[in-house]
């Protein structure tokens, strides 16, 4: 008889109410995606400030293609974030 229970106890199976989360007001993308969005700014304005330093380092120019990298890297990383958010915007609706 002990078998029996300890198999039903081993067995049974629970159910969680998992609220949904377009009925709580959310449904929006949540803190990872705009945690990986500040991420991809981020790395993505490193990359392009050392690529412009090698590039000064290798045609002797004093920071020129440092602040072409940067300013490039803030235009794309801008527009990529404000295409980005506008989505999800527009996809709450």
């Amino acid at each position: 008889m002990a078998d029996l229970s300890l198999a039903k106890y081993f067995t049974r199976v629970y159910v969680l109410a998992v609220p949904d989360p377009k009925q709580l007001g959310g449904g929006g993308p949540g803190p990872a995606r705009y945690a990986g969005l500040g991420i991809q700014f981020a790395v993505t304005i490193l990359v392009f400030v050392l690529l412009g330093q090698w590039a000064d380092r290798k045609v002797g120019t004093g920071g020129l293609f440092t602040i072409l990298g940067t300013f490039l890297a803030l235009g794309g990383t801008l527009y990529s974030l404000f295409r980005t958010l506008n989505k999800d915007d527009k996809d709450r609706r």
